[in-house]
């Protein structure tokens, strides 16, 4: 059967429901976050509401210099009210570390990211500081634990604490309480080979 005139025109107005556009700038303020969107449809309208799921805030990259950056689908609920849908950046898509099916991954464009994969292995990574902060009980249990650190390990209990420290190839260990340090004594670093480190 031949779409008729009635067929053609819903088709047309439900086309024109959906829009696709370059998200140029996004205000974070208040309760719900807008976006400036590109586009000849938007270009007297003022920001739209950028709808993200429950759970999950961001806010998008700015578009580079040339013009390339974050996109959105948008839609039109009724004449004149748009939405948002979550945007997206091809550019920042290599940053995720998914790589198999069923991988899931939390990131950003400078490298910072929670990848769950597939297998049931979970990794956090950041090219800075990784921060954890707990307001009663900082618990980790596994059958094996391993801490590693190149240059300095801290540990601290109430301003009583020791710095265990590789100072170019020696080793010593410094303690301190309330803020004064007693170093410890240098010694040669030959410690047994780790399977794991």
């Amino acid at each position: 059967m031949e779409d008729g005139p009635a067929i053609r025109r819903l088709w047309a107005r439900l086309v024109n429901t959906v829009t696709r556009g370059a998200l140029i700038r996004t205000a974070n303020g208040g309760k719900a976050q807008t976006v400036t969107v590109a586009g000849q449809r938007f270009r007297d309208h003022p920001p739209i509401e950028h709808w993200l799921p429950y759970g999950l805030d961001f806010i998008a990259t700015p578009p580079a210099a040339d013009g390339k950056g974050a996109e959105v689908i948008v839609l039109q609920l009724t004449p004149g009210h748009y939405v948002a849908l979550p945007a997206m950046d091809r550019r920042s898509r290599a940053q995720s570390g998914v790589t198999a099916a069923g991988d899931v991954a939390v990131y950003n464009a400078a490298g910072a990211r929670v990848l769950l994969k597939a297998n049931g292995d979970m990794e956090i990574s950041a090219p800075g500081q990784v921060t954890a902060t707990a307001g009663t009980v900082f618990r980790i249990a596994a059958p094996e634990v391993q801490i590693h650190a190149d240059d300095k390990l801290s540990l601290d209990s109430g301003g009583y604490g020791e710095d265990w420290i590789n100072d170019a190839g020696e080793y010593r260990v410094d303690t301190w309480k309330n803020g004064n340090v007693v170093p410890g004594a240098a010694n040669d670093i030959a410690p047994p080979d780790h399977e794991g480190g």
